[in-house]
C-alpha cells in the first residue's frame, strides 16, 4: 500500500483509447466506508505525442511520483517513530497530554466568514478613524465563533484565546475584549446591514417575500434589576431632558404635564409627577422584571425582538425593557427594519401574541401583508358557526387535513373603535384534533376533582378554569360549565390565521401557502431555542446595555454562520442539524509536535487519540503508520469542507498546508500555535 500524507496515493496510468494511449494522473483513496476508490486528477494527453516532445517522458513521470510516494512514506515513518518514542515512554502511556492539542475550527470558520460574508473587509473599514488600536477583525470573529464552540463569559472567552490555531489574539487584553463589545454595540446596524447584503449574494436570496417576527425575553442570574441596583438612576436624573424629548417623540410622555424646572430652566427629576418619573425610568432601564417566557419571574429580564427570512437567516433584532409587552414594540421593530433594509411588499408572519388590530393596520400602513394566528375560541358566534359547518372546506389529505377561507372577516379591537378587514383561513387537522381532545379530557379530570373538593381558583392561567362555574364571592368551584365544555369540544382540531396581502401585492398567496407559512413560524422558535441553548444567549454575564446588545449580536452572527453552513450543506444534499454542525466543528482538533527538523507538525487528534485505546500496548512503527494513514475524520466534517470547496485536512500536515488550505498567511509558526504552545513543542 502506498502511504500519502494527504490520505491518497498518486499514480501514473496509461489507458488505450482507440488508436492512442492516453496518460492520466489518478489518485487512489478510501471513501468514508473504508472502501478503495480511484479518480482521475488530470489528463496529460496522448502518450505518443508527449514522448515525441520529450523522449523518456513516461519513465521520468513515473519516477517522479514514485519518489514523491517514497518521500511521503519516509516522512510518515519518521513521524510515527516520534510517536512511538513518546507513547512507549512509561511516563506518558495513557496520557493524551504528551503533546499539546489545539483546535483548527477557528481557521475553518474564519475562511467561511471571509469568503462568504467578506467580514474582514467590513470590520477593517468600520475600524478606520476609531480609537481602537488592536485588530477588531481578529477579536470579533473569535468572540462570535466561540458562541458556537465553547460559549462562556467574556472573561472565560479571553482565557481560552490560546486554545485555537491561528487566532492571532494572544496578546489581546481582557479590556480589548470588552472594547470589542463596545464597538459591536455601536456598529450593530451597519454590521447586520452588510451581512444581509452578503447573504443576498452568497445564498442567491432575491428579496424577502416573507419575514417572520417574534419576541422572547432572557433572564439574568441576579436577584436585582437595574432599577433596584440603582445603576442607571443617576443617568436618568442627569439626562432627564434628553429622555423626556425621547419620550415625547415616541409618544409615551405628554409634554403638557412638564412644568417642573429650576431658575435656569433645567427640569428637576424629583419634582416631576410620579407617572412621568416612572416613564423616564422605563426609557433608561433595560433589565426589568416582567412576564418571563421561561417562568423566571424572580429574575430581571431583557426582551429581544427578532426578524428572520424564509430560510431562517436572522435579518435584524432589537432590545427592549424586560417589562415591555411584546405586542407594544412590533411597530417600532418593523419600522426600523423597513427604514434600514427598504423591505416592501412583504408578508410578516407572527404568533397570536402580536395579533392586535393596531399592529395589523400598522403593517398595512407600512406596505406589509400579514399572516398572524387567531384564537378560534375568541371569535364571534356567527364565525364559529361557519367554522364548524362542514360545507365549504377543501380537503387536502382525505380525512386528515382540510381548509376553508372566510372572506371579508372583520377583526375588531375590544371596544370596537378600530378594525381591519382580512381573510380568515381556517384549517382542520385530525392530528390536532387528537391532541386537543386529550388536553380537554385532562382538564375535565382536574375540573371534576375541583368541583368534588369545592376548590378555590388560585390562578388565571389554568385552562380548566374556563370549564367550571365559580362562586364569584369566594371564588370556589361550584359545577362544570357544560356549555363551555361543548363549545371547546366542537372546536377541537380547528386552527385559524388572519391574512391580508401587502397593499401593492396584486397576486397574494394561496391558502396552502398561507397555512404553510404559519407552520414555518417554528423556524423563529428554533432560532431562539438554538441561541438560548447552543449559543448561550443566556445566562448573560454582562449587564450594561451596550454589552448586552453586543452579546446578542454575537449570538445572532453565530446563528447566521450556522444557517449559512446548513444552507450550503442542503445545497449539496447533506442535511445536518444545528447540533450536528456544532459537534463537527468542536471535533476539529489536532495534536502539535515537531519533526526531527524542528518543523511544526499537526496531527488530527482523532487519529492521535486512537493510539490510546489500549494504554498498556506498545505500538510498532508499522502499527502507528497504519493508524495515522487509514483513519478518516468524521464524515460530517468532510461534508462541511466539501460544501464550501475547502480541501481535506491532511492527517499529518505542516504550517504550509494550513496556510494553503485556509488561505491565511502567518508571520511565523509561533503566530499559528501561540507563544505558550510553541514553547511546549
Amino acid at each position: 500500500m502506498g502511504v500519502g500524507l494527504e490520505g491518497v496515493v498518486m499514480n501514473v496510468v496509461v489507458v488505450k483509447s482507440g488508436k492512442h494511449n492516453i496518460v492520466y494522473i489518478k489518485e487512489s483513496y478510501r471513501d468514508e466506508q473504508g472502501r478503495a476508490r480511484s479518480r482521475v486528477v488530470e489528463r496529460l494527453g496522448i502518450l505518443e505525442e508527449l514522448e515525441k516532445k520529450e523522449p523518456g517522458f513516461l519513465v521520468r513521470l513515473k519516477a517522479k511520483y514514485q519518489d514523491e510516494r517514497d518521500k511521503k512514506k519516509a516522512e510518515l515513518i519518521v513521524r510515527a517513530n516520534q510517536f512511538a518514542a513518546a507513547l512507549n515512554d512509561t511516563s506518558s502511556i495513557g496520557s493524551v497530554n504528551a503533546f499539546p492539542s489545539l483546535s483548527y475550527s477557528m481557521l475553518l470558520l474564519r475562511k467561511i466568514w471571509n469568503d462568504n460574508l467578506n467580514m474582514n473587509y467590513k470590520i477593517k473599514y468600520l475600524q478606520k478613524n476609531t480609537k481602537y488600536k488592536f485588530e477588531l477583525a481578529d477579536t470579533i470573529p473569535f468572540l462570535t465563533f466561540l458562541k458556537m464552540l465553547d460559549p462562556a463569559s467574556v472573561k472565560s472567552s479571553w482565557e481560552s484565546r490560546c486554545n485555537y490555531l491561528g487566532t492571532e489574539i494572544e496578546d489581546c487584553s481582557i479590556d480589548n475584549f470588552y472594547s470589542t463589545y463596545d464597538f459591536l454595540s455601536d456598529n450593530k446596524d451597519a454590521i447586520l446591514e452588510w451581512i444581509n447584503k452578503r447573504i443576498d449574494v452568497c445564498c442567491s436570496r432575491s428579496g424577502n417575500t416573507m419575514v417572520f417576527y417574534d419576541v422572547t425575553n432572557v433572564y439574568f442570574e441576579t436577584s436585582l434589576s437595574d432599577e433596584e441596583k440603582g445603576l442607571l438612576k443617576q443617568y436618568a436624573k442627569e439626562n432627564v431632558a434628553e429622555l423626556i424629548a425621547q419620550g415625547i417623540e415616541e409618544g409615551v410622555i405628554d409634554n403638557t404635564e412638564l412644568g417642573c424646572a429650576d431658575e435656569n430652566g433645567n427640569i428637576i427629576f424629583e419634582m416631576l409627577p410620579d407617572d412621568i418619573q416612572a416613564k423616564i425610568k422605563e426609557l433608561s432601564y433595560l433589565r426589568m422584571r416582567g412576564m418571563s417566557k421561561e417562568h423566571r419571574y424572580d429574575l430581571p429580564l431583557v426582551s429581544i425582538s427578532l426578524v428572520i427570512d424564509e430560510n431562517g437567516f436572522p435579518i435584524d433584532f432589537e432590545l427592549y425593557n424586560g417589562n415591555t409587552a411584546e405586542i407594544s414594540k412590533m411597530q417600532e421593530s418593523i419600522s426600523k427594519m423597513q427604514e434600514k433594509y427598504n423591505v416592501k411588499n412583504t408578508v410578516v408572519v407572527a404568533d397570536r401574541g402580536l395579533n392586535s388590530v393596531s399592529n395589523l393596520n400598522m403593517l398595512q400602513d407600512n406596505n406589509y401583508g400579514f399572516i398572524v394566528a387567531q384564537k378560534v375560541s375568541n371569535l364571534p358566534a356567527d364565525i364559529t358557526a361557519q367554522i364548524i359547518d362542514e360545507n365549504g372546506y377543501t380537503e387536502v389529505v382525505k380525512d386528515r387535513y382540510k381548509y376553508k377561507i372566510i372572506d371579508n372577516f372583520k377583526k375588531e379591537n375590544a371596544d370596537k373603535s378600530e378594525s381591519v378587514t382580512c381573510k380568515l383561513v381556517v384549517t382542520f387537522s385530525q392530528d390536532r384534533y387528537n391532541r386537543d381532545i386529550a388536553a380537554l379530557n385532562a382538564d375535565l379530570k382536574i375540573a371534576n376533582a375541583a368541583v368534588l373538593n369545592q376548590s378555590r381558583i388560585k390562578t388565571q392561567s389554568r385552562q380548566w378554569k374556563s370549564l367550571v362555574v365559580t362562586d364569584k364571592k369566594a371564588p370556589t368551584v361550584k359545577s362544570i360549565n357544560q356549555a363551555a365544555v361543548e363549545k371547546r369540544k366542537s372546536l377541537c382540531g380547528y386552527a385559524a390565521t388572519v391574512y391580508k396581502a401587502a397593499p401593492n401585492d396584486k397576486v397574494g398567496l394561496t391558502p396552502l401557502q398561507i397555512t404553510g407559512s404559519y407552520h414555518s413560524l417554528v423556524q423563529i422558535e428554533d432560532c431562539f431555542r438554538v441561541m438560548k441553548t447552543n449559543l448561550s444567549l443566556r445566562p448573560m454575564f454582562v449587564y450594561t446595555e451596550s454589552h448586552i446588545r453586543a452579546h446578542v449580536l454575537c449570538c445572532v452572527m453565530a446563528l447566521i454562520m450556522l444557517r449559512l453552513i446548513a444552507k450550503k450543506l442542503d445545497d449539496h444534499d447533506n442535511h445536518l442539524s444545528m447540533r450536528e454542525i456544532i459537534v463537527a466543528l468542536n471535533d476539529c482538533n489536532c495534536t502539535v509536535m515537531r519533526n526531527q527538523q524542528k518543523e511544526l507538525l499537526f496531527i488530527r487528534s482523532s487519529n492521535y487519540l486512537d493510539l490510546f485505546k489500549s494504554n498498556s500496548k506498545r505500538f510498532s512503527t508499522d502499527e502507528i503508520c497504519s493508524i495515522l494513514d487509514d483513519k478518516k475524520y468524521t464524515s460530517n466534517q468532510k461534508k462541511i469542507l466539501d460544501a464550501f470547496g475547502i480541501p481535506e485536512i491532511p492527517r499529518i500536515s505542516g504550517s504550509a498546508s494550513f496556510e494553503k488550505i485556509f488561505d491565511r498567511r502567518f508571520k511565523s509558526d509561533e503566530a499559528i500555535v501561540g507563544k505558550v504552545f510553541y514553547k511546549l513543542t
